[in-house]
């Protein structure tokens, strides 16, 4: 029996590279929105939408917040959206 010669997994690759190119763009969802922290004790968060836990520690932490949950935070006295 003789070798294909590679041709099957010239196309194999081939393939893979078209189903690649004709993916959509995502978009990513751990980008976050910055937060930073002016109060005086620490805070605990929960994402209104993710239910992720944020801890800001003291004044001046800074947090990278999911973009979901950060209209949310906006609401919250002590911090401010940077980003």
């Amino acid at each position: 029996m003789s070798c294909c010669g590679g041709k099957r997994r010239e196309w194999r690759m081939d393939v893979t590279a078209k189903n690649q190119e004709n993916q959509p763009v995502r978009l990513i969802e751990n980008e976050g929105v910055i937060f930073e922290y002016a109060g005086p004790a620490a805070l605990s968060v929960r994402g209104a939408i993710t239910g992720r836990p944020y801890r800001f520690r003291s004044a001046g932490d800074r947090q990278a917040v999911d973009f979901r949950d950060a209209p949310a935070f906006k609401a919250i006295p002590g911090l401010k959206r940077l980003q």
